[in-house]
């Protein structure tokens, strides 16, 4: 076992822990914990077998395991922020029409 691989385990255990605890603070869905635990338990599992992702890559045309991870990984960023995006129009959209009524009432008076 490598430095690299103890140092980045306990970092993810850190991560899945503080997953876990926002989720029973019901902060967060169980299908964006289960997200987030699957995530972070594949990683886990590339970092100590990480010959499985070559497996993986090989059928799609892809050289090494290494680089599926990485298109991965920027696929899930991508579509992440792209969520985040969108949920921050809808509230943007909502506070301005709350603003809008608050604005019509107030020149009314």
């Amino acid at each position: 076992m490598h430095g690299s691989q103890i140092l980045l385990s306990g970092i993810i255990a850190i991560i899945i822990y503080k997953t876990v605890r926002s989720y029973l603070a019901n902060k967060i869905s169980l299908l964006f914990t289960l997200f987030w635990l699957g995530l972070w338990v594949t990683v886990i599992v590339a970092l100590f077998l990480p010959g499985w992702l070559d497996i993986i890559a090989k059928p799609l045309g892809i050289g090494r395991g290494v680089d599926f991870a990485i298109y991965f990984s920027i696929i899930v960023l991508f579509y992440l922020v792209y969520r985040i995006y969108s949920h921050l129009m809808r509230i943007e959209s909502k506070l301005t029409q709350i603003v809008r009524k608050e604005a019509i009432k107030k020149a009314k008076k």
